[in-house]
């Protein structure tokens, strides 16, 4: 990032992603920065972009650990549950990511039936 500025940072990939729209690390560090800017609307958008890149079930584990941490700022407990659950199935999610889907499965018992 811009030297740990987000707004400079985002302008940096909004113009990245005006040449190279497909370009997976710039969609992906753009979904970052819409969330470190507490807009996880724009960021889930900028995923779902990101997401079409990739084949069915190749989506990266990182990729769906970030979704679930925007869906649980939208309030979308069973979303990001879901998000976890499946970036947890690749093997590889960032380390926080298990302990969110434990977090998210104390606080909302009824996202564990899903």
């Amino acid at each position: 990032m811009a030297r740990g500025k987000p707004i400079d940072a985002l302008a940096n990939f909004q113009h990245s992603l005006a040449f190279q729209p497909d370009n997976r690390d710039v969609l992906r560090e753009t979904a970052e920065v819409y969330r470190q800017l507490d807009r996880p609307k724009r960021a889930l958008a900028t995923l779902a972009i990101l997401e079409e890149t990739y084949g069915p079930n190749q989506v990266p584990a990182d990729v769906l650990a970030l979704e679930g941490l925007a869906q649980e700022s939208l309030g979308r407990p069973v979303d990001a549950v879901e998000s976890y659950r499946a970036a947890l199935s690749k093997g590889d999610a960032p380390p926080e990511t298990r302990d969110r889907l434990a977090a998210l499965e104390l606080e909302e018992p009824a996202t564990t039936l899903r």
